[in-house]
This record gives structure tokens, sequence and C-alpha cells, in this order.
């Protein structure tokens, strides 16, 4: 990525683009799920959402969040979770590098925050904002979770584009979701706030 912007670079990726590991060519591309899982056929357990202008305030304070994590050295991943009548539960920073814990995500922490203060029902009908599409280990965490809703700014694959991490699994969280019999709906990446999270990984 030397001599592109986070910026500059995100721009190869236009939204819904699929990138091929192979490649590295993105296709545009768009796809139709139904209202949930279907039984028998969990590939369709995400449900595709968009981000909506009550998503945003959230969505920024994770930004927000996530810069505070890149001033301190850890990663530029920040998280929230939001209660069905829109109050903030929790938020967390990535904290890898200053905890020393290679597993210190936010959203672990928030999945693991829920699954211990809040009911099944709660759980459902909360929201996890965060700058960043989830890992598969977080994805994974956020299904057995039970918590209804995903919404995140930069997805995998913008992800993907900016970072220059030594170690990725390439799973989306979508693919994830798909692949369990969790009922989660997915709104994501967010075209407002896409440029000024991809800038925090220069």
């Amino acid at each position: 990525m030397t001599g592109e912007t986070g910026r500059e670079n995100l721009a190869r990726f236009p939204r819904g683009a699929v990138i091929s590991p192979v490649t590295q060519q993105s296709t545009a591309c768009a796809r139709i799920l139904p209202n949930g899982p279907q039984r028998g056929d969990n590939r369709f357990a995400a449900r595709e959402e968009h981000v909506t202008p009550d998503d945003l305030a959230h969505l920024q304070r994770c930004v927000e969040l996530a810069k505070e994590a890149a001033e301190r050295g850890d990663h530029p991943f920040g998280s929230v979770l939001v209660s069905n009548d829109g109050r903030v539960l929790a938020e967390r920073s990535n904290r890898v590098v200053t905890s020393g814990d290679v597993t210190a995500h936010p959203e672990l922490h928030l999945a693991q925050w829920a699954s211990v203060h809040l009911t099944a029902g709660e759980r459902a009908d909360a929201t996890m904002y965060t700058s960043g599409e989830h890992c598969a280990m977080c994805a994974a965490a956020h299904v057995w979770a039970g918590i209804g809703r995903l919404v995140y700014v930069l997805s995998a694959e913008q992800i993907r584009a900016v970072s220059s991490a030594p170690l990725m699994i390439e799973l989306t969280a979508t693919e994830v979701i798909e692949r369990s019999n969790a009922n989660v709906s997915v709104s994501g990446p967010s075209e407002e706030l896409s440029a000024e999270a991809a800038d925090l990984f220069q």
C-alpha cells in the first residue's frame, strides 16, 4: 500500500464490491436475501439492510473510539452496543497492543459483556455498531451471544485494502453469520464514514 492513503486505496473498491483473493480485482455486486433463515438452509441467516441516518451517530462514535485506539498504539477499531430503544449499553476500543492480548477486539468484549449482562431477548433486540466488519472470531462471538443486528463502517474487503496486518482470516462476518442458524441483520458499509475510518490505518 506504499504511496497510497487509506482514502485513495479505499476508492478502488466500490460499495458492495467483492475482492478476489487471487486476482485482487473488485467486482461490484448486489445480493438479495430473504427476511430470515430458511428452514434447513442456513446460508441465508444474515439479512442485509441499509445503514440508516439513525445509525450514523453511533457509527461516528465507533470511529472516534477507533481513533482513540490508534492514538495509544492499538489497532484502529471501536465498537458500541446499543439497546432497542437507542440507549448505549457499552462501548469498547481495540486493546490488542496495549494489553498484550491478541484477542482483545472490541466486538468480542461487547459480545462477552452482553452475554453476562443482558437477557436473551435484550440481546436479540440489540445492535452492535463497529468501525469495521467483524473478523471471524468476533462474528462467531456475535452469533453465540445472539445479538440481533450488526452495523459496520468498513467492510472486511475494505479493511484488507488498507490494513497491513500480517495475519488475516479471509472470512467475513456475513459469511460466518450465513453459515449459522442465527437470525442476524447486517448493515454496511457506511459511505459517509468509510474514508475517515480508512485514514486511521495510515
